[in-house]
């Protein structure tokens, strides 16, 4: 989970901020590396060989914290940027 949630966003991060790209690109990469929970991890980790009762446990566990973690990441995107990113858990 803490790869998932925290080194591929810190990873985005640092390509978004050394290389040249249009700010859709920069915004692009930063939303998928902030949207932990591939569909296809599952049957990725199960076809390496993952216990069978242990993959389908990790997906729910990262899919739960995400609840917090994509509102907490776009929070700190603001921040960051000098923005007006927001989450707001109503419509």
């Amino acid at each position: 989970a803490l790869s998932v949630l925290v080194v591929v966003p810190l990873l985005a991060l640092l390509v978004v901020t050394h290389v040249d790209l249009p700010m859709s690109a920069r915004i692009g990469i930063l939303v998928m590396a902030i949207s932990p929970g591939a569909p296809i991890a599952l049957r990725r980790s199960l076809e390496a060989g993952a216990h069978d009762a242990f993959a389908p446990c990790l997906q729910l566990v990262v899919v739960t914290l995400a609840i917090a973690s994509i509102p907490l990441s776009i929070e700190f995107l603001d921040i960051l940027y000098f923005g007006d990113a927001r989450a707001h858990p109503a419509p």
